[in-house]
């Protein structure tokens, strides 16, 4: 019974101390996003070609990534642009479907990502609709513990 209980009671501080972690990540990821695509202006593009691309980090160590290559047109300059999309998306996205793009051009690089469809958005989204529940599962499960420890 005692193992129980214990067991109960870490479970219940992993959860909670685990939602905590992800929680500041979505609010990091937030502030990230209003810093980085706060001048971006949105567009919609045209996917040329998705592949799998192996990219060395600054660590040395290497990561692939899905990448896609998408093109649109920027009306007011006059011009057609052909972008990597590296930043983490999680559609399935195939030659000449379309997507709307939130594009920043900017120094040292141009940024972009679809709209709807990244990081930025995903894990806060995820966050808050995981938030109760799981902060629930841990309460009940650190009560259950203490409960079964001193009966």
């Amino acid at each position: 019974m005692i193992i129980a209980a214990v067991f109960l009671i870490a479970l219940g501080l992993a959860v909670i101390i685990a939602l905590r972690s992800w929680g500041r990540r979505a609010e990091r990821l937030k502030a990230d996003f209003s810093e980085r695509f706060s001048s971006g202006r949105e567009y919609d593009a045209a996917v040329l070609d998705r592949h799998r691309e192996t990219i060395r980090l600054p660590s040395g160590k290497t990561k692939t990534l899905t990448t896609l290559i998408v093109q649109f047109r920027i009306e007011e300059q006059k011009k057609t642009v052909v972008h990597r999309l590296s930043e983490r998306f999680y559609g399935k996205y195939e030659r000449g479907d379309s997507v709307k793009l939130l594009f920043c051009e900017s120094m040292p690089e141009d940024r972009a990502v679809i709209i709807g469809d990244n990081e930025y958005d995903a894990v806060p989204r995820l966050y808050a609709s995981m938030k109760i529940p799981l902060t629930a599962v841990g309460i009940i499960s650190v009560t259950a513990g203490i409960i079964i420890l001193f009966l």
